[in-house]
């Protein structure tokens, strides 16, 4: 077997091309998802209550408001434009330009009072595409023989057209935001700039973050850690033009992000802020009532540690008023951080929490089928599910697992001079910037464990398991390049 899929890539040497095989392996994705959202039965996410204000700031309503059975259950490909007059406008930005283009498509082709979710999906569909090719090129030149290549390229079928992100296009979330905004971030990584115009990096990498801040309030300490990145390119730069970009991007960006954090934090709701206490501080705290002195807190609210602010039978309801001045008042968000700097294990031991939470994409909350197709609630779609399920049954889900992968990534990707000068600095800065994706995605996870515990972490995850997808195929396309198990003659 072995010798065969070496005499196989002897005899394509001359006929492989990541660039056609990118191309070929977007057209699969882009046919896999077509068939999932466009081809009967359709398939979605369903509404976990979270649609509503979505809708309303984007002039849609549910065809059925009365349907209470749907939620979480089956999936809403329909909804009527209305204009609402009053709108509540907490929908971020970019979902709601993406929505509102999504609307006027559908409109100006039907011409009729329904909105079909297919249609922002349309619109998603080829951004997502657009993101996953320079990232994909990059690991398939990685390898030097079409069997390696070939491999990678199933590999990356599997998981970028995995049906938890196909089904995730057709739905109000902002969760496709993230997703081709995070693979935009690292396609600036992987990109190879020339000399003319190596100012686009610093470009891009600023335009991406602001996007995300935009889209995710968690994300705003992230535009200091790109920031950073952006500070890194400066010192690394020859260019004139490019470290004046530089200096005023990594400035504007690390200055945008402050604002972004200040409107966060001013922004947390009493329910977080108490689920940042009970579910984190006390959850994680070995002695509740310690931990609580800490903060000045009396110790009789140590009865609240490891409740919800949202659960069925509430101790206290945060909005109440009752815990106003001995509870609230007593911490912050810059205090609570302060804590976990005192005690890493505790914030370790969240973080652990959220990467598991990360590795399960196929939430059981949720269902994929319309219910016009007869199935159970929460039904889910079995048909390209393999990557999926492997992350959550299979994988080490654990974020000593992650760090352990990364770990290794660092080691085997260690640079080797070639000689070539602009080869060996191209190099260095991709592995430095792919290192602060790294950086930034545990942040954002950080960030959203600080804020709120891990009450969001169901919503909230998504953006680190992406993080995942990414170091899984790095790894093992940094695998196949440095082993060269099926490579012709003596893996020379």
């Amino acid at each position: 077997m072995i010798n065969a899929l070496k005499k196989f890539n002897m005899s394509m040497k001359k006929s492989y091309s990541p660039v056609k095989l990118s191309r070929a392996v977007l057209c699969v994705i882009a046919l896999l998802i077509v068939i999932m959202l466009f081809v009967p039965p359709y398939l979605g996410l369903s509404n976990d209550g979270s649609f509503g204000n979505v809708l309303l700031d984007c002039g849609l309503s549910r065809t059925d408001p009365e349907d209470t059975e749907a939620y979480y259950n089956y999936y809403e490909r329909t909804y009527i434009i209305e204009d609402h007059g009053t709108v509540p406008g907490t929908t971020p930005v970019t979902l709601k330009l993406m929505v509102r283009a999504a609307v006027l498509i559908d409109t100006i082709f039907t011409r009729d009072s329904l909105f079909d979710i297919r249609f922002l999906a349309a619109l998603y569909l080829p951004l997502y595409l657009a993101a996953l090719y320079p990232f994909l090129k990059s690991i398939l030149e990685r390898v030097p023989y079409y069997g390696e290549g070939l491999f990678l390229a199933f590999v990356f079928v599997i998981a970028a057209a995995d049906v938890t992100a196909a089904v995730r296009l057709a739905s109000f979330y902002t969760y496709p935001i993230e997703l081709i905004l995070y693979f935009a971030l690292v396609d600036v990584c992987v990109m190879r700039p020339k000399q003319e115009n190596e100012f686009l990096r610093p470009l891009l990498f600023t335009l991406f973050t602001v996007l995300l801040m935009l889209t995710k309030a968690y994300a705003s300490v992230c535009g200091i850690v790109v920031s950073a990145g952006i500070w890194y390119l400066f010192f690394r730069s020859r260019d004139r033009l490019c470290r004046t970009l530089c200096v005023v991007c990594a400035a504007a960006l690390a200055m945008g992000s402050v604002v972004f954090i200040g409107k966060m934090v001013n922004e947390q709701t009493k329910e977080s802020k108490y689920d940042q206490m009970t579910r984190g501080v006390l959850f994680e705290a070995y002695d509740p009532e310690e931990a609580l002195g800490e903060f000045g807190i009396p110790v009789r609210y140590a009865i609240l540690a490891d409740t919800y602010a949202s659960q069925e039978f509430p101790v206290v309801l945060p909005s109440s008023g009752v815990l106003d001045d001995d509870f609230f008042s007593r911490y912050d968000a810059g205090s609570v951080t302060l804590y976990y700097i005192r005690h890493p294990g505790y914030m370790f031991a969240l973080f652990n929490l959220g990467v598991q939470q990360a590795f399960i994409t196929r939430s059981d909350y949720s269902g994929n089928y319309e219910k016009s197709a007869g199935l159970p609630a929460k039904a889910k779609s079995p048909f390209m599910s393999l990557w999926s399920t492997f992350k959550e049954q299979l994988a080490p889900n654990t974020a000593a697992a992650v760090i352990i992968l990364v770990l290794i990534l660092a080691v085997i990707n260690r640079q080797k001079k070639t000689g070539n000068k602009e080869e060996d600095e191209r190099v260095r800065k991709k592995k430095a910037l792919i290192r602060m994706m790294a950086v930034l995605s545990a942040v954002y996870l950080l960030t959203v464990l600080t804020m709120s515990s891990d009450s969001e972490l169901l919503n909230e995850s998504y953006f680190f398991s992406v993080f995942i997808d990414v170091l899984f195929l790095t790894f093992i396309s940094e695998v196949l390049h440095r082993l060269k198990i099926f490579a012709p003659g003596n893996g020379k």
